[in-house]
């Protein structure tokens, strides 16, 4: 930052936590390339906030590549399309940071995003984890219909996204022992398996059923995206209710990690006996208090 003249307001570490996936090279260009370009374009002697978020989204996804006359309908089915994408993610995967939603067309072709980011390095994961994931990649497609009526196109890319992390939990085991190599022929796990589409219907249901329940935040981001077009993090958050993540901040929980707001396993051992010793201790605390 010390080699460009910027804002003092910029959020340091705002732009540190957007950018865990881009490399040094991307965010030392974006920095002190592309954000002074914009700048200079918008007659400033100075770089603000905006203009690297901006310059960071440039080297992400792509230079921002807008279509001036969208039809509104269509413009609008998009912005559910993100707005569906975002919602989901923000309740199942409150682990993560949702660092913009845009829908406005990039040069890679896309007519809109949400990008998640991870807030801890990720070197293995729970497999609910991987089914949230589904989750959030399933829920643009599905807010459309549910907010539209009817399917639109769109939902290519998800469905890909769907079907990969499908396999990849029945390469963990999900479905039961994986005795086949899927990685040597992603045929052996049809999609026809009836497994799969139980799961696969019901995790529809599921989204649905929270986009209904979300509905007056889906249409605040909605309208929100109608009227900028682009979405921070913090604009974003400003429009939605509290995660669990967010609601155990505000109550001051001790946390391990943060993958511990994705669901702890009441099944495993750790669990069992953690909670037993919790009990015990209360139950020493209150026989010591009726003694005294």
């Amino acid at each position: 930052m010390s080699k460009i003249n910027h804002d003092v307001s910029i959020d340091v570490d705002a732009i540190v936590a957007d950018t865990p996936r881009a490399t040094p090279a991307q965010v030392m260009s974006a920095i002190t390339k592309d954000s002074v370009r914009r700048a200079l374009f918008a007659n400033r002697e100075c770089v603000k906030q905006e203009d690297i978020d901006q310059a960071i989204q440039e080297q992400l996804v792509g230079m921002a590549n807008p279509i001036e006359d969208m039809d509104p309908v269509l413009l609008r089915q998009v912005a559910y399309h993100e707005s569906g994408h975002a919602i989901v993610q923000h309740y199942v995967m409150p682990d993560q940071r949702i660092s913009r939603v845009s829908i406005v067309r990039r040069s890679s072709g896309t007519l809109g995003y949400m990008l998640p980011v991870d807030t801890v390095e990720m070197y293995g994961q729970p497999l609910r984890r991987i089914v949230s994931r589904i989750m959030v990649a399933l829920a643009g497609h599905l807010a459309v219909k549910v907010f539209m009526g009817e399917f639109w196109t769109g939902a290519t890319g998800d469905y890909n996204m769907a079907r990969m992390e499908f396999r990849n939990l029945a390469v963990h085991g999900f479905f039961g022992p994986p005795v086949s190599e899927l990685y040597r022929d992603v045929k052996e796990l049809q999609f026809s398996d009836e497994r799969v589409e139980r799961i696969w219907v019901s995790l529809e249901d599921q989204i649905e059923k929270m986009l209904v329940e979300h509905a007056d935040e889906v249409e605040a981001l909605v309208e929100r995206l109608l009227e900028r077009r682009d979405l921070s993090n913090k604009e974003v958050l400003e429009l939605l209710g509290k995660n669990s993540l967010q609601l155990a901040q505000d109550e001051g929980v001790e946390m391990e990690s943060v993958l511990e707001q994705i669901g702890t396993s009441v099944e495993g051992l750790e669990y069992k006996r953690r909670q037993a010793k919790i009990t015990a201790t209360k139950a020493d605390n209150d026989t010591a208090k009726t003694n005294s």
